[in-house]
């Protein structure tokens, strides 16, 4: 087996510096191909202006970037705004220092194609009665930076590992790898604040696997993105890559996967469980507009279908609760799927021909989104 990789080690140490009433603030955002390209910016800003806890997300000013060295403008009207929209605590500088979210927007203040955080906040608030809720399971693998290799970095560099069987939730050297990245990242998302409730490693030999809790809709979709920016933040520390690729490696080897759970407020009330089931079965019936919806990389030879879409014993036990849908692939997009769904439960699906088209224009544009 490979060796497991170490943090790279820097010759200096600048966390103790004083930053002189400074605070860097961190402006993240996603990019045009999905989970693995997001980008980010630092500025600089004087405490003083702020009160004692520091700056909300309503005191930090719409800032801008080059979107035609992104994929996200043209050349001749290259600027996009980045719109603060949550912060969080930064892991990595600490001391005061702050993460922020951003949408993107262009300069006419019109979303831009890969921001469908503007869509999943239009389909909340028209059915805000709902109370909707969401979680999120993400798996990903650590990979090799070696675009040609692109494999886990803890596999042989010929050949593969054992099969599957002793990976899932192992522990010992021959059955899991890098859960000191695990672990690192489990931590850092408990200081900024994301409501990550759960960790384990994946059933195939350097997958991992996390849960982001359930809350609010924009809330939880905003701290799965978060959530994705810290690992793979904290995978550059180690020369290595986290990949949401379905499949990273061809053969009997289990793709990344990810699972939505959905609630609204029916669903949670006393007796909720034939709400539950109504919503299921609206699920399973709009399978074929959803799943293109769900994430890239499934072949017709995946296994996909309603079935996926379950209610937990533990739902089943109480007659209240939320669904669980597992059909999503680890590339997703948390806002579109969260909309879809709604729409799907609570609207009839009448805008799903609409998100359909919008998302097969990302991925025409940019094929490996």
């Amino acid at each position: 087996m490979s060796d497991h990789i170490r943090p790279l080690r820097s010759a200096y140490d600048f966390s103790t510096l004083e930053q002189n009433n400074r605070i860097m603030v961190e402006y993240i955002w996603i990019g045009a191909r999905g989970p693995s390209d997001m980008r980010s910016k630092s500025m600089a800003l004087d405490t003083r202006d702020f009160g004692e806890n520091g700056p909300t997300v309503e005191d930090l000013r719409v800032w801008n970037f080059d979107g035609s060295s992104t994929n996200q403008a043209p050349g001749y009207d290259s600027e996009v705004l980045l719109v603060p929209r949550k912060v969080y605590r930064d892991p990595f500088n600490r001391g005061g220092n702050l993460l922020v979210l951003c949408e993107t927007r262009d300069n006419l203040s019109e979303p831009l194609p890969s921001n469908f955080r503007d869509v999943a906040k239009d389909v909340t608030l028209s059915h805000s009665e709902e109370r909707s809720q969401v979680s999120f399971t993400q798996q990903y693998v650590l990979a090799s930076p070696n675009s040609v290799l692109k494999r886990p970095v803890s596999w042989p560099l010929k050949g593969y590992p054992q099969p599957e069987g002793k990976y899932y939730c192992g522990v010992g050297p021959t059955n899991v790898s890098n859960r000191k990245i695990m672990e690192d990242h489990y931590k850092i998302c408990l200081y900024a604040k994301i409501n990550i409730t759960s960790y384990n490693a994946g059933a195939m030999l350097g997958q991992w696997c996390y849960e982001i809790g359930a809350s609010e809709v924009l809330t939880a979709c905003d701290d799965l993105w978060m959530s994705r920016w810290l690992l793979m933040r904290l995978a550059e520390g180690y020369n290595c890559n986290a990949v949401f690729d379905y499949r990273l490696v061809k053969g009997d080897w289990s793709p990344s996967t990810a699972i939505t759970s959905f609630s609204t407020v029916a669903m949670r009330g006393r007796a909720g469980l034939k709400a539950i089931e109504t919503a299921t079965t609206c699920l399973k019936s709009k399978h074929s507009d959803l799943v293109p919806l769900f994430g890239l990389g499934r072949t017709d030879r995946d296994d996909c279908d309603g079935s996926l879409v379950t209610i937990p014993s533990e739902t089943m036990k109480a007659s209240k609760g939320f669904l669980r849908d597992a059909r999503m692939t680890a590339n997703f997009d948390p806002y579109l799927v969260s909309a879809a769904i709604i729409d799907a439960i609570c609207n009839e699906g009448q805008r799903l021909d609409n998100l359909n088209c919008k998302y097969q224009q990302l991925v025409d544009t940019y094929p490996d989104v």
